[in-house]
């Protein structure tokens, strides 16, 4: 007699009893036993009882202890635990991105997403050589060798399952009442990697290094898509997914201890590219190249107005101390989507090396630059601050080629840099859907073989469906948008709610064009300065 497959087990903890309706509808079409919950001190007792191989936790809970779960969960419980948000607002992006989970879901959430996350897990588990080590048990989860207390479900016996039980959820709620973001929690966690105390392991695509100062690094799943640019990603589709293990392991010439592909770790990969050969520059180049890079403010009109407004309102919102960190090799940084009569473009921030944008900061600044332009008669469009994440580049030097301008300042202790790159079509031309809650989009203006920001849908007019074509972060590929050509589809379809996502999307392509033309540009002029040291 065949043994019944066990259900895979998920707890999933919300913000919102009414909340995730159709993601858990489907998923328990799907054989999946579910225990959703707002409620914190149910999912922890469905925790200890039910043992439950994944966690699903909502960063946009109304209690804020929530967003440290993620680190603390995957410390004290052999359960792969997925972060998630239920709103698209810059705030939740940042929450979510800091919070330290091994694998994250942004907004929207639904169900074949989660499935394709448990499938990365599963992925991830079986490619990786540390696999055995990860995949702990519920049975042997504690023990002195692993500093992760041992608990196990079901009836309470003669052993003391009752009261151990209660004292660890004292303990679990004690560490999050701790709100502690570093460092291990009481009474878990007390081991080192190598004790398999974290459910994701080192080397694996997961796997983010706990003790990275930068949380965009610590970031959960942040996708590189520019990392590996002939990868194969889980979807199918073209995408990039530099190993973990190149930047993980000391004894790799890539190495980087952030994880971030710092100054060292970029000169290093470019070493062998003509672009950055050691070739001679005569001296009046190095001097005026380093003299404008270093410059608090190069721009090719002094006396432009959106330049006198950023000046102004840096000075206002920085609070200036001694510098210690610089700007070298930007990769996530902030944009403002600048569109008046005048002025049409993208207002890139970035902040010293290794640190996370300060989206508030950047807001502050934003407010002050409109305020100005508002009083000197410029009508502008109120655009949010997006944080958005570019190839690597080295930000002074490539604005400096590129920009309009580059204005510099210290925001305690930290360099800061804004630097305006004019762009006159910043908004795609957006019509409207059958469905309201919809927009239409040419499916020209949709980039191909990059990722995208948001699920693009096509919509079946027989009748009147949409189905999803791409999802968010996957990848729409040439051949993909030639067989939809040829079948005569003209637009493409976004939900409402993510148009800022496509203007991200946009941002992130036009000022990916432009360090493309910036690498292009040092490789010109390297091959040149060879050819004049050969003669």
């Amino acid at each position: 007699m065949e043994q019944p497959i066990e259900k895979r087990k998920l707890l999933i903890i919300k913000s919102h009893p009414q909340s995730l309706g159709p993601v858990e509808g489907f998923l328990k079409n799907r054989d999946w036993d579910i225990k959703s919950t707002h409620n914190l001190k149910e999912a922890m007792v469905f925790l200890v009882q039910n043992q439950p191989q994944f966690v699903m936790v909502s960063i946009d809970h109304p209690n804020k202890k929530v967003r440290n779960l993620p680190k603390v969960l995957s410390q004290a419980f052999p359960v792969c635990v997925i972060a998630f948000a239920e709103n698209s607002t810059p705030t939740s992006v940042k929450v979510l991105n800091d919070c330290n989970a091994g694998y994250a879901i942004y907004h929207p959430i639904t169900g074949p997403a989660v499935e394709r996350m448990v499938n990365k897990y599963h992925k991830d588990q079986s490619q990786t050589n540390n696999a055995a080590a990860a995949q702990r048990t519920w049975d042997n989860a504690g023990g002195s060798n692993s500093g992760v207390i041992a608990i196990r479900g079901g009836e309470a016996g003669a052993d003391g399952t009752t009261a151990s039980s209660q004292n660890f959820l004292a303990n679990l709620m004690g560490a999050l009442e701790g709100n502690s973001t570093s460092g291990s929690f009481a009474g878990f966690g007390q081991g080192s990697l190598n004790e398999s105390n974290i459910a994701v392991q080192p080397g694996m695509a997961g796997y983010i290094p706990p003790t990275s100062p930068d949380s965009n690094v610590n970031g959960p799943f942040m996708r590189d898509p520019y990392a590996n640019p002939t990868g194969i990603s889980d979807l199918g589709g073209a995408r990039g997914s530099q190993s973990a293990s190149d930047a993980l392991d000391p004894n790799d010439p890539n190495y980087d201890p952030y994880g971030d592909g710092g100054s060292s770790a970029y000169s290093s990969r470019k070493k062998n590219d003509t672009m950055w050969a050691p070739v001679e520059e005569t001296a009046r180049t190095k001097n005026s190249k380093g003299l404008k890079e270093t410059a608090d403010e190069v721009a090719k009109d002094p006396g432009s107005l959106i330049l006198k407004g950023t000046r102004e309102a840096m000075d206002k919102a920085c609070i200036i101390t001694e510098k210690k960190r610089k700007i070298e090799i930007a990769t996530n940084v902030a944009c403002i989507l600048v569109e008046s009569g005048r002025f049409s473009g993208y207002l890139v921030a970035a902040m010293a090396q290794h640190l996370t944008i300060d989206v508030q900061f950047v807001e502050k600044i934003r407010t002050r630059l409109f305020k100005f332009l508002t009083e000197n008669g410029e009508n502008l469009s109120n655009n949010e601050t997006m944080p958005i994440r570019i190839k690597q580049v080295p930000f002074a030097a490539w604005a400096v080629e590129h920009a309009e301008f580059l204005r510099k300042s210290v925001h305690e202790g930290n360099e800061v840099a804004m630097a305006f790159f004019p762009n006159a079509e910043l908004k795609a031309d957006i019509a409207p859907s059958p469905d309201e809650e919809m927009a239409a989009v040419k499916i020209n203006d949709i980039r191909t073989d990059v990722p995208v920001e948001f699920n693009l849908y096509v919509h079946l007019p027989r009748n009147n469906r949409y189905v999803l074509y791409t999802p968010q972060g996957g990848v729409f590929l040439g051949e993909q948008k030639n067989r939809l050509v040829n079948q005569g589809v003209t637009q493409l379809h976004i939900l409402r709610m993510e148009l800022q996502n496509l203007d991200k999307y946009r941002a992130q392509n036009f000022l990916n064009d432009k360090i493309d033309e910036y690498e292009a540009q040092q490789e010109n002029e390297a091959k040149d300065r060879k050819k004049s040291v050969a003669s």
